[in-house]
This record gives structure tokens, sequence and C-alpha cells, in this order.
């Protein structure tokens, strides 16, 4: 039965396919996957390097940290094909590529995903022998050097949520940044007002609504088994299209404010908003935003607790549904269920005021004491993730930090997630400085180990 998550808006012809030359792009890597334990943590790495590192020679490689993208939960590492053609351009052979995969959201509020980025974070810096012996157990024959003190992280759409804890929780972990790739990259709360239209095709309010409702009913009752692997591409725009542009009431840390239903997925701060706060070092965000007008699309919350419940009772036993169905009418019935369950992943319902109410812990506290260089690639025409956000981010670095390398490519009438297949001036102009900055890696790590 397809998911809702990957389905919604969607039509035959909709999804981008991989191409001939993408299917066979790392015929010529060796993959594998493993699960180590650190600090508690059950961690899940897809790791993969060109086949040639097996050639008996000591080198020292570059550690590739890359965080793809669709929300984290149709985040999909195992899934080579769909990572850019062009990442094979300025990865050279002696780069090791480790794609840790997120834990799947909502049951994983933003600490769920920072404990875990930290403990990444210590693993690879700590553990670095562990790491090694995992590859050498299964290729004897790759006996190159693995650092960690100049670490390249990629982080792709909303895979910049994750990218930039690997920077910003790195202090004592053993792992330094050494540059980050960030390609439309999600730095702020994924919020867009444009409702009616998706793809050229218009919807109605109540379609919208509709079908995000499914997405969060989803989400809440059967989000393990949205996990794909093998050759199916990942998927999600139109879910993202139904999350972002679909408004909730909520009470974020005691304000009363309307936020996209993208809240109720990821419960933590912006990358924005923890650089602000690092900025004004001023930690006690309340999470205030303007709210959008009247005739916006907002969702009741009682809709969604309910839809939650009813999938639930769908599920139950009859002796339980016998039990429960005796004390209350169906619809109280389902609303209770639901709201019940939906506390368990961070949101309270409260029925009088038909709101969520959500508590966030305090940001990043720590600023980190170095800023890697910084690459970001944003299309003009993106509607899913503005561009402004990125000029919003880069003037907080500018602010944070004296003199920082970082540079913008910005396509014209480019929209989201332009890169996968693009061949285009920019792509150019940014496949010549990451091949560059590489070279640049590479001797500080020869200058480095004399």
């Amino acid at each position: 039965m397809p998911y809702a998550w990957e389905t919604a808006f969607l039509e035959e012809g909709d999804m981008l396919k991989a191409s001939e030359e993408q299917e066979h792009l790392y015929d010529d890597f060796h993959c594998f996957d493993f699960s180590p334990f650190h600090d508690g943590i059950k961690l899940d790495f897809h790791t993969s390097f060109h086949k040639s590192f097996c050639d008996g020679k000591k080198e020292t490689s570059v550690l590739v940290l890359l965080m793809t993208g669709g929300g984290q939960g149709t985040q999909e590492p195992r899934y080579p094909p769909w990572r850019n053609c062009w990442f094979r351009e300025f990865l050279t052979s002696h780069t090791i590529i480790v794609a840790p995969r997120v834990p799947l959201l909502p049951e994983s509020p933003g600490r769920v995903v920072k404990q875990y980025m930290r403990a990444v974070l210590r693993y690879l810096g700590t553990e670095t022998a562990s790491f090694k012996s995992e590859i050498t157990s299964r290729y004897p024959t790759m006996v190159s050097e693995i650092r960690t003190d100049h670490v390249f992280v990629i982080g792709e759409s909303a895979g910049a949520i994750p990218a930039n804890y690997a920077w910003h929780l790195s202090r004592g972990t053993g792992v330094k940044v050494y540059e980050m790739l960030f390609l439309y990259p999600l730095v702020n709360d994924y919020m867009r007002l444009k409702w009616d239209d998706f793809m050229g095709r218009r919807y109605e309010k109540d379609q919208v609504q509709k079908y995000t409702v499914e997405i969060l009913v989803e989400r809440y009752t059967s989000p393990v088994q949205l996990s794909r692997v093998g050759s199916v591409p990942p998927r999600g725009m139109g879910a993202a299209f139904g999350l972002s542009t679909t408004l909730c009431p909520m009470i974020i840390n005691g304000i009363s404010q309307v936020r996209s239903t993208w809240r109720l997925i990821f419960m933590g701060w912006s990358v924005l908003q923890e650089m602000q706060a690092m900025a004004d070092e001023d930690y006690s965000l309340t999470g205030a935003c303007e709210s959008p007008g009247p005739d916006e699309n907002i969702l009741s919350p009682r809709t969604i607790v309910r839809g939650v419940g009813e999938r639930l009772i769908e599920m139950w036993e009859k002796e339980k549904l016998d039990e429960e169905l005796g004390k209350l009418d169906s619809g109280m019935l389902a609303e209770k269920v639901g709201a019940a369950h939906v506390r368990k992943f961070g949101p309270r319902f409260i029925p009088e005021m038909d709101v969520f109410e959500i508590t966030l812990d305090p940001p990043t506290k720590e600023k980190p004491d170095y800023c890697p260089k910084i690459r970001t690639l944003h299309g003009l025409r993106d509607i899913h993730v503005p561009h402004e956000n990125t000029e919003k981010f880069q003037r907080l670095i500018r602010k944070l930090y004296p003199e920082p390398d970082i540079h913008c490519i910005y396509a014209e009438n480019k929209a989201h997630a332009f890169a996968y297949n693009d061949r285009g001036p920019e792509i150019i102009e940014m496949i010549a400085m990451l091949r560059g900055d590489c070279e640049s890696l590479r001797a500080c790590q020869s200058s480095s180990s004399t």
C-alpha cells in the first residue's frame, strides 16, 4: 500500500526518475551498512568509498559526513544513485562517505536529533579505530588513515539541520568540521503560505487539509514503516507542500501563535533561531512569530487528533474497542485516544482551546570556537526553502565570526532540489570551487601529519 507521505499531491510523472547514469554512479564504490552503539544510542550508518582505496597503499582519507534531505523522515542515504551526479566530480578516490540515518520523525523531537548527532560525532571522533575496523573487517586491504580533524559535511535541504548540529556540537567530540556544503538548506521554520498551487495544479483548501491530516495521521501511527531502501528514490515533496502550507494554532513555550504543521513533525529550534541566540547571547527564545491573515489555510488541532485516534481504533483488537466504546461516544473516544498518542511525541492537545501546546528545549548554548568554510548553492525560484533564509544565515555567520570563508552561488530560475541532475553554469562553478577546497584539505592533512 503506498504511503500518503510519498504520494500526497503527486501524480504519475511528477517524480524525478534516476537516469541510467545515476543508477550506475556508484558501481565502482564499496557500500555497506553497520549499526554501532555509542553513548547508549544505536547509530545507523551507510558507508561508501572508492574500490581503488583497497589497493594496499596507506594514504590519508577525506571523511565526508553526508546529511541527505527529505525532512529526515524520507531521508534515505541507502540510495546512492539519488545523490547528485556531480558529487562524484569533487569527491576523490580518497573519500570515505558516511551517511548517518537520523531517527525517523516525529518520534524524534529536536533534542533527540541533537543527542543522536552528538553520539555520531563522538563515535567517529573517539572510536575512530572501531570505525576503521568496521571497514577493514570487510575490506582488509583498505589500510588508509582516517582523520576526523578535517571533516567535510554536506547538508541538503532538511539535511542542513543535522549538518549544522555536526558543527555546533563538535566541541569535545574529536571531530572538527573543515568545510560545509549546503544545497538549498532548510535553516528556518518550514512555512509557505501559498497553499492553493502545487506543481501547476490548483487545490481547494479542504483538499490540502485532507491530505495533510492523512500525512500527519500516518506519521504518528506508522512512522517506522516509511523507510525505503534499494532502488526506490526518496519522495516527500508533496508531503512537504502540505505540511508547510497547512497552519495550526499552537502555544510554543508559552506564546500563542500560528505555525505550519511541519512544527508537529520537527520540534526543535530552527538553525536561524539557534544562530540568532548565539549572536545575541540570549537563549530565552519564546518561538514567537507573526501569525498569518485570517483567510489562510488553518487546520483545527482537534481534526488531527481525532484522525490519529480513528486510525488507532481501526488497529485495535475488538475486545479493547468494545471496552473503550462503553465509556465514550465514538467522536470523543477518537479525540481522547488520539490526544494521548500524539502527546507521546511532544504536542499536548488542549481541547478547551483547540490548540497544541509545545515546549522546546533551549537552543544550543555553546557557540563553536571556529567557523568552517561554508559553500552554499541555492535556486532563486525555490518556493519551498526561500533563498532569503540563506542570506540571513550568511549575515549571522558574519556577525558571529570575523572574516569567515563563506561563498554562496545563486542559480537563476532554479527551484528546490534542482541540483540532482543539473549541469548549468552554477553547478560547474561550484564543482571548480569544491575541487580547489578538497585539494586544500588534502594539503592541510599532509602538513599536519608531518
